[in-house]
């Protein structure tokens, strides 16, 4: 079943040097529920390294960061037979494993959700943690409208931020413009049906805290797609999914500023959904890393988000994996 991404620039001042250009893959599925962070150097292209572990094995998690400023977190998760509230931090720039943050707000009675999409303002610090599953018990209840929030840069537990603009969202995406501040979760599952697929488009401004308006429409309906975007300079990218049965191989982008249906970008270099996905913002490399194609895969994809045009190989992950959640040093 289908699961469950700040200004980056390319140089300082004259003689500055080149910012960090790290994406990362934390959880995921292999055929049973890791913990394992692994690592590229999005700039570049080659096979994903590891980096250490997280504080347990979990799949179905959101990722954000608060960019340049260098912390990860990953948010919440299912671990084969439970849900955790539990939110991980890492130090991008660095290796070794996570620690604990906090815990979001519950998205059901008594346990915590997996499928939530995050987004973040970067350097401006706060991250939002949109839907997710509204496990009421140890098996699926649905989905939920809860958004909430948190300062990346301290720990401690989220804060309700407002409500999705439709009831039961979970498996969507995810992509934000940083310091621009509108955060976008786009497709998944509405409405309480089992796996069902919609492709409503939404948005919420990250400063401030209320419920998500309407965005537009994705050309298909689709669940577990995967996002990235080139940061302060507007574009986001919707990348694969699942059509429940059957998975597409569609990249589609919005202008992350206005309003408006997706466009037509290109294609991956096959058709899958549920991977991580992250982006060198500003210097406009975005990647899908993993996914289902009905089984783990290990392939990393990467495009130029500014342009259009098909997928092109990055390299492999250190074992095939969905599930997994995607983040970078950028915002995006």
């Amino acid at each position: 079943m289908p699961l469950g991404a700040a200004k980056v620039g390319l140089f300082g001042a004259a003689g500055g040097a080149a910012r960090p250009q790290r994406g990362v893959s934390a959880g995921g599925n292999t055929g049973s529920v890791v913990d394992v962070i692994q690592y590229i150097t999005i700039n570049s292209t080659g096979d994903a390294t590891d980096f250490g572990n997280m504080v347990a094995a979990w799949k179905g998690r959101g990722g954000t960061s608060n960019g340049e400023n260098d912390r990860g977190i990953m948010w919440a998760g299912f671990n084969g037979s439970a849900y955790t509230r539990t939110m991980d931090y890492i130090t991008i720039s660095s290796t070794g494993n996570a620690s604990d943050f906090g815990d979001c707000l519950l998205r059901g009675n008594d346990y915590g959700p997996d499928q939530v999409a995050c987004v973040s303002n970067g350097t401006d610090e706060r991250g939002v943690g949109m839907g997710g599953m509204n496990s009421t018990s140890s098996s699926y209840s649905g989905g939920s409208n809860v958004i909430d929030y948190i300062t990346i840069n301290s720990a401690g537990n989220a804060t309700d931020f407002g409500d999705m603009n439709m009831a039961d969202s979970k498996n969507g995406g995810t992509f934000a413009n940083g310091t621009s501040d509108r955060g976008v979760w786009f497709c998944g599952d509405y409405a309480g049906t089992a796996y069902g697929v919609n492709n409503v488009i939404s948005y919420i401004t990250i400063t401030s805290t209320g419920n998500a308006s309407d965005f537009g429409d994705n050309a298909t309906k689709i669940i577990s797609p995967t996002g990235c975007s080139n940061d302060t300079e507007d574009r986001g990218l919707i990348m694969g999914g699942s059509t429940n049965p059957g998975y597409i191989v569609t990249i589609s982008y919005v202008t992350i500023s206005s309003t408006g249906n997706a466009a037509d970008f290109g294609d991956l270099s096959l058709a899958r959904a549920d991977g991580g996905g992250c982006s060198n913002g500003t210097d406009n490399r975005g990647v899908f890393m993993g996914g289902s194609t009905g089984s783990a895969n290990d392939t990393i994809d990467y495009v130029s988000i500014d342009s259009t045009g098909d997928a092109t190989d990055f390299g492999n992950m250190l074992a095939s994996i969905f599930g997994n959640a995607g983040l970078s040093d950028s915002a995006a």
